[in-house]
């Protein structure tokens, strides 16, 4: 068994009690919870930007989506008539 944390032994093992245990408030958990969302639409925006995506999403709900590729090279061109729908409605 490793020895306890002291002063003299920084580094011991750390004993976790419930009076060391801080809940956070609801104010501090919310402003954790928007921080990882705002983290999180940064990463998928680099990400969109990258693959060149744009989406674009109308008052009716329907959702157009763009792609543009900047090397076309083996690429077959998209025919928008060959698809029975590009659009998503909710229900």
């Amino acid at each position: 068994m490793p020895e306890p944390r002291t002063p003299d032994n920084p580094l011991g093992v750390y004993t976790l009690t419930s009076g060391r245990i801080r809940h956070l408030s609801e104010e501090e958990l919310a402003d954790k919870h928007l921080a990882a969302e705002a983290a999180r639409g940064a990463r998928f925006r680099e990400l969109y930007a990258r693959l060149g995506l744009r989406a674009a999403v109308h008052l009716d709900g329907t959702v157009k989506i763009t792609v543009a590729a900047t090397n076309t090279k083996g690429v077959m061109p998209w025919d928008e008539s060959s698809l029975q729908s590009n659009t998503f409605t909710p229900t």
